[in-house]
């Protein structure tokens, strides 16, 4: 099992991370592996034909979100996954960089050496055509230059994720390490913490890195400005963000933009002169990048949203700790895997997902046993969480134990899930308490026909139990396998005994029970790789099934979707 793990993340830029994957690997040394964070690529990095042979090499680790949510929370999945696999430290690298060598030999002596240091930055040498990559060079990395000096890095400079050795055990105890609210900037917050925590940030120059610049006059300058609009946010935190201190700030930044402009020109000069006096040249055109980067600064206090991605506040602003993750389930990226590589099961999963969506009210969702990631492709506002861990995932935590508040979703969603859990019942209490007044939950689970009871009982590893008792609460065991299930609870619960469901449940109106889904399901193979029927053909079935089923439902249905509204309080 690795000990260290190099974390990259991407969106798109096949070719850049090829070029960094064919640098790295031969770098590689015994207890290390590499995990790669698609942030919502289109088309997926497992799709891309350059990728295959990296993603198939057995010490490189594919996550994925299915959505972008941006290079700080790409870092805090792979991060969360690293202390799911017991990792002691971690190298963080961007896709568009190429290592050097002894770059992972010398992050490694650098953490053995400094055993109590938090965190340890590597050079960054900037390579690019013409001028401005030059400049953008020395605008970036010029607190990381290779061949500076080593030792401890105060403020008010920091280090650039770009290429940073962290220690798992000193960083904070949360998901969310960095601040994945910011668009750029996470790790100048990041630093500033880490100091507030007492702990050491070091720079050394041997782990070194080549970054490709901005080459372009266009490139540069909105690079410069859109680091500018993080300042504020980045700097003074999330409680700076008020009306009145950004008001404050605005008009004591507009008397001192020209002292702003020269400190931080002298801030950035200081460092590349103690390489060489020669960098003195480019002292004119620094102060106008810093002249330039000073108006976004300005703009990012006024208008913080430019800094800012959309925040999921209930978990972003969590007040109650979530459950702790299960290691890492292999059969999660399996299904990934199947569904991007099997449209019949695309097209298939794709109506019911409709179905669900459909029945949802207006408002924010919440997902159960969102392990398959998909559901967010069909509805949105959605909080995805599964008991298993997953890169996609907004939380990881226990149906039956929610770390959410009260009345705060507006739905609970889930497909194929209330027939793995233990305690059933447990979850539908939850599930009544964060739901608000008239909102819904809305499941699609396994109906049990005699048609289907006799397919369900031979061709599918799902037993089918008619005589469990569906309102039993076991002792909850800490040992049991999530995937463990008995199909036969959702028609136990909600049709077999729907009269003690209602006694047991007042405060839920079991608004619908509707059968759906007849040949497509079975025949499709499911998550298996065969299929007997093609993906085109699936719409057309769904049409007649629609036709059919109100006559054949109770004798062949295969789907049950119900509906669950809490009543008024």
């Amino acid at each position: 099992m690795a000990f260290c793990y190099v974390l990259i993340p991407f969106k798109d830029g096949g070719n850049y991370l090829r070029d960094c994957l064919e640098s790295l690997l031969p770098e590689l040394e015994e207890g290390v592996d590499v995990v790669l964070i698609d942030d919502g690529s289109e088309p997926p990095a497992v799709a891309n034909p350059s990728l295959q042979p990296f993603l198939e090499h057995s010490r490189v680790h594919l996550l994925r979100h299915e959505v972008n949510a941006g290079p700080a929370a790409a870092r805090n999945t792979g991060l969360q996954w690293c202390r799911g696999e017991d990792a002691e430290s971690v190298i963080l690298l961007d896709s568009d960089c190429l290592a050097k060598p002894g770059f992972i030999s010398a992050h490694l002596r650098l953490q053995k050496e400094n055993p109590k240091v938090a965190c340890i930055g590597g050079a960054i040498q900037g390579t690019g055509p013409g001028p401005w990559a030059r400049l953008d060079a020395l605008m970036s990395w010029f607190m990381s230059m290779p061949g500076a000096r080593a030792g401890i890095m105060n403020s008010p400079y920091h280090l650039p994720t770009t290429n940073m050795g962290l220690r798992l055990k000193s960083l904070p105890p949360r998901a969310d390490v960095f601040d994945p609210s910011l668009r750029t900037g996470e790790d100048v917050a990041f630093i500033n913490e880490l100091r507030e925590r007492g702990n050491t940030v070091l720079f050394s120059p041997e782990p070194e890195i080549i970054h490709r610049d901005r080459a372009t006059f266009s490139g540069f300058f909105r690079h410069q400005y859109r680091y500018g609009l993080h300042t504020y946010a980045a700097r003074l935190g999330k409680e700076g963000l008020v009306v009145w201190r950004r008001a404050l700030f605005a008009c004591a930044f507009v008397t001192g933009y020209p002292l702003y402009v020269l400190l931080a020109t002298w801030l950035n000069a200081a460092l590349l002169v103690k390489r060489s006096p020669w960098y003195l040249v480019w002292t004119p055109v620094l102060f106008l990048s810093h002249a330039v980067r000073g108006v976004a600064v300005l703009d990012g206090a006024i208008r913080p949203q430019k800094a800012l991605y959309p925040g999921a506040p209930v978990l972003r602003g969590a007040q109650v700790p979530q459950a702790p993750a299960r290691p890492h389930d292999p059969r999660l990226n399996d299904h990934r895997m199947i569904w991007h590589h099997k449209p019949v099961l695309r097209e298939l999963y794709s109506d019911f997902y409709r179905r669900i969506a459909d029945a949802c009210k207006p408002g924010t969702t919440l997902e159960i046993g969102g392990g398959s990631g998909n559901f967010k492709e069909y509805a949105p506002h959605v909080v995805s969480t599964d008991i298993l861990f997953a890169s996609w995932l907004d939380s990881v935590c226990d149906a039956q134990s929610l770390p959410f508040k009260d009345g705060y979703f507006d739905n609970v969603a889930m497909m194929d899930v209330f027939h793995h859990l233990e305690r059933p019942t447990v979850f539908l209490r939850e599930a009544l308490r964060v739901l608000k007044p008239g909102g819904r939950l809305v499941m699609l689970e396994p109906l049990i026909t005699p048609v289907s009871h006799y397919c369900y009982h031979y061709f599918h590893p799902e037993p089918v139990v008619m005589k469990a008792d569906p309102f039993h609460e076991p002792d909850p065991d800490p040992e049991r396998d999530p995937y463990n299930a008995n199909q036969a609870i959702p028609t136990l619960m909600f049709l077999r005994r729907r009269k003690q469901f209602m006694k047991s449940f007042p405060g839920f109106n079991l608004h619908t029970v509707r059968r759906c889904g007849l040949l497509a399901a079975p025949l499709s193979g499911g998550f298996r790789k065969w299929s007997l029927i093609p993906a085109r053909a699936i719409s057309l079935i769904n049409r007649i099934e629609e036709i059919v089923t109100p006559v054949l439902g109770p004798l062949m249905a295969f789907r049950m979707l119900v509906i669950l509204e809490r009543r008024p309080d």
